[in-house]
């Protein structure tokens, strides 16, 4: 994945023609290492926080998936609207509102990094939305162990009414 990183980096490098020696290479230089910085440490956040989950609850792989995903969805969906904050892009206009959307991005994937993506409001939200759809109201599993307990003592019944039965044919 890293390697991947990096050739985007490359990539990114070879694709800003209109940048020239100076603050402004310098500018684009430092943005392109931080997007590859943040893509490393989602990918690290996105990998422990599944083997974190996976160790620590009984959820299937799917659900810790859908979990993860969820996250991962409101962070894009962050880096978006501060990339879309520029505005539309016209002949006029291109270089300064890329630009701009540029460093709005730049600032969440900081903020993102600092409250090291879970503590994120946002993504804390996104957790807590999550963990509301996807619990298990006390009631209904005090119920459901009250069922358990029921169904147990009848299968006790049943099985000292087949030992009984067996015992007597002997």
């Amino acid at each position: 994945m890293s390697k991947d990183v990096e050739r985007a980096q490359d990539e990114l490098k070879n694709y800003l023609p209109f940048m020239t020696q100076g603050k402004a290479e310098s500018l684009a230089d430092n943005m392109i290492n931080a997007s590859g910085n943040f893509v490393e440490k989602l990918i690290t956040w996105v990998c422990s926080t599944f083997t974190e989950i996976s160790a620590r609850t009984m959820k299937t792989k799917k659900e810790v998936w859908a979990l993860i995903s969820a996250c991962v969805r409101t962070i894009l969906e962050l880096l978006y609207e501060a990339r879309s904050s520029g505005g539309k892009f016209t002949e006029d206009n291109k270089l300064e509102r890329m630009t701009w959307g540029m460093l709005k991005a730049r600032v969440v994937q900081d903020q993102l990094i600092k409250f090291n993506f879970s503590a994120h409001p946002a993504v804390s939200h996104t957790l807590n939305v999550h963990l509301q759809d996807n619990s298990v109201p006390r009631s209904a599993h005090e119920a459901l162990a009250k069922k358990v307990e029921e169904l147990s003592k009848k299968v006790q019944e049943q099985s000292k009414l087949v030992h009984k039965l067996q015992s007597n044919k002997s």
